[in-house]
């Protein structure tokens, strides 16, 4: 009887019954959270599909697909790609007796890195490699916009160097590395270039062979995603142009997967913390999850911290109607992982992460209980403003009901005042830090670490 019980849990999919039941992620106290299914999650919020993987002691051990997709489709997974391009680079740079230290000069063909005018000393030829995966080094363009399918695509050197027809800024040194932490996806644009200069490979031939192959990750590629893949989908749920917008930046934000895919990465990434990989050293795995100050909780190309005195490595992916999470729990050999593909698949993937480790028995990755605060005129007054940086903007405003915010000037959109000097986006979930002067005055708002600096 025991070995039939067993065997009936055992048979329980830990996602599915994580669907039949979620609750928000963020709950403010005194308000009674009400509890949902993801079906109704994802109608609620506009997403059409979602796919997940769960990893336990070493192996995938559920995978599902929600809406019009099946389990091989492949997902934008936007900034994910950015620690697969930690891995690839470690796996190729310690298959050359390299280091991460390297300085990605040495790497370099015929491109050079720039300074801004107003840093200086600073040498460009000494950023490491290490330096740019961490966040650390200095460099410029936080992110980029993507193209449409009727753009014209820009190559690799004209990413680099902000030329047409290229929609972003060029890649420089705008500050010195010893600032501390500046999120740069231009970094990683600058370590695309260098693997496939010292290498004479595409980067997508070389994560191929350095990574998905020996993986298994076969419905994973930098690029174009092949015939099933998912659509994007705005707020409002409409599809975009084209079906999705395209992303050249490879090792920023160029990455198609899958959940099953991303989670053999997982375990991977377990594997070799755990002395247990033939691509990368343990020496090497446990140097992508140390953070090399104190600024962020962000390593190189890895999110990482205790949740519960548990340790975790985590990252997320945001590019135009494509969302995802990825959570490694290397003492529990686990893992989770959620794509999804609408604009505000973030209040959807939280919430289903949190249920999911409800079943699994492990402490939830986002739930927080948080109390609003009430601002008055004054204190409203050193809010409002816009902050910017490079492309992105976030306006915030008063309304009658309190504070509002236009991303890239998008629809306003309401914010809640939270204990802990911060501001809470309920429509997705979104916690925005408060960075004040000592005269109280907010001198930027803090997006998951990123510092983004009032404009007006």
């Amino acid at each position: 009887m025991l070995e039939i019980l067993t065997s009936l849990v055992m048979a329980i999919s830990p996602i599915e019954a994580a669907a039949e039941a979620m609750l928000p992620s963020v709950i403010i106290e005194g308000e009674e959270p009400q509890e949902g299914q993801l079906a109704d999650w994802m109608a609620d919020y506009d997403v059409p599909a979602v796919s997940v993987a769960v990893v336990e002691n070493g192996k995938v051990v559920d995978v599902k697909a929600f809406g019009p997709i099946d389990g091989q489709t492949r997902f934008n997974i936007a900034s994910l790609s950015k620690p697969v391009t930690a891995f690839l680079s470690l796996a190729y740079l310690e298959g050359r007796g390299n280091t991460l230290d390297i300085p990605i000069s040495e790497l370099l063909a015929d491109w050079e890195l720039r300074t801004a005018e107003d840093v200086e000393e600073v040498d460009p030829s000494d950023i490491t490699l290490a330096q740019l995966l961490s966040h650390r080094a200095g460099t410029s363009t936080a992110g980029f916009r993507g193209y449409a399918a009727t753009d014209a695509i820009p190559s690799l050197t004209q990413i680099l160097d902000g030329s047409d027809p290229a929609n972003s800024d060029p890649v420089i040194v705008e500050r010195r590395p010893d600032q501390g932490f500046r999120y740069s996806g231009g970094g990683y644009q600058i370590i695309e270039r260098a693997l496939q200069d010292d290498s004479g490979e595409s980067f997508a031939a070389l994560a191929k062979r350095t990574v998905f192959d020996p993986l298994g990750m076969k419905n994973s590629g930098f690029g174009q995603p092949g015939e099933n893949h998912a659509r994007a989908h705005d707020a409002e749920g409409t599809q975009l142009e084209g079906g999705y917008r395209r992303y050249p930046e490879l090792a920023a934000a160029g990455l198609w997967s899958t959940a099953e895919d991303m989670a053999r990465f997982v375990i991977a990434m377990n594997s070799a913390l755990a002395g247990e990989s033939d691509l990368v050293s343990k020496e090497g795995a446990t140097r992508l999850l140390t953070p090399p100050d104190d600024s962020v909780n962000y390593a190189l190309g890895f999110g990482t911290g205790l949740n519960a005195n548990d340790r975790f490595f985590a990252h997320s992916g945001s590019n135009a109607g494509f969302k995802a999470i990825m959570f490694g729990f290397p003492d529990r050999d686990g893992g989770i992982v959620i794509l999804t593909n609408g604009e505000r698949g973030p209040i959807v993937y939280r919430a289903l992460a949190d249920a999911i480790a409800d079943r699994m028995g492990w402490p939830h990755p986002y739930r927080e209980v948080v109390r609003e605060m009430a601002l008055d005129a004054d204190e409203t007054a050193k809010i409002i403003g816009l902050y910017r940086l490079d492309d992105f903007s976030y306006l915030i405003e008063a309304s009658e009901t309190g504070l509002t915010m236009s991303a890239n000037e998008g629809d306003r959109i309401e914010l809640k005042p939270i204990e802990g000097d911060r501001l809470l986006r309920e429509v997705d979930g979104q916690f925005f830090g408060l960075d004040r002067s000592p005269n109280g005055e907010v001198d930027a708002i803090l997006l998951r670490g990123t510092r983004i600096p009032r404009a007006s």
